[in-house]
């Protein structure tokens, strides 16, 4: 009896996360997806949907949470001190890229006008300043640029990849961010192509 109430909350969470991961792929399919379709894409019943979340506006501020927490995670995975500046860049292009899915529906609904989503995402961004600067230290990163545009710059570029077609591959979005970001950024002591 005293295993009930973990298995419990694992199965709680495990339905939440199952849950999640079906509405950032319904509504990157379809923007207008609802809820059941949600239910159905999870293989669960709505009754389980409703108990997570009571409504659309829900869902999708459940949905922006989750990003930012991916996204927090992705950045810090990225390992930021390895290798050079602009290679640590590339690898949190590449983190974040492979995130688009989870990120289109919310950019589709709006969350780029949510300032408390955009405040979190900056936050989130925060480990790609420290970047940019040692980057600047080493004159890989023009130092005229403000660490500010570079950061905001790259979170456009995302941005952009995450609202285009998914006529490209993955690795296509990845060097066609980081390409046209490093294209701007270089310094004269960088060693990219």
């Amino acid at each position: 009896m005293m295993n009930a109430v973990p298995v419990a909350r694992v199965d709680v969470e495990r339905n939440r996360r199952i849950l999640l991961d079906a509405a950032a792929g319904a509504l990157a399919h379809d923007p207008d997806a609802t809820l059941g379709d949600v239910a159905r894409r999870a293989g669960l019943a709505r009754a389980t949907l409703y108990r997570h979340f009571s409504s659309r506006e829900s869902l999708l501020d459940a949905l922006r949470d989750d990003a930012v927490e991916c996204a927090k995670e992705v950045v810090a995975g990225a390992q930021v001190g390895d290798g050079t500046a602009l290679e640590a860049l590339r690898r949190v292009v590449a983190g974040i890229v492979s995130l688009g899915a989870r990120f289109r529906p919310l950019l589709l609904e709006g969350a780029a006008q949510d300032p408390e989503f955009l405040r979190r995402r900056e936050e989130a961004f925060m480990p790609v300043a420290v970047i940019v600067q040692r980057g600047q230290r080493a004159g890989e990163v023009k130092a005229e640029i403000s660490v500010r545009w570079v950061v905001a710059a790259l979170m456009a570029l995302l941005a952009a990849a995450v609202r285009m077609d998914a006529s490209l591959s993955e690795e296509e979005v990845v060097e066609l961010v980081f390409g046209t970001l490093s294209l701007g950024i270089q310094g004269t002591h960088s060693t990219q192509n």
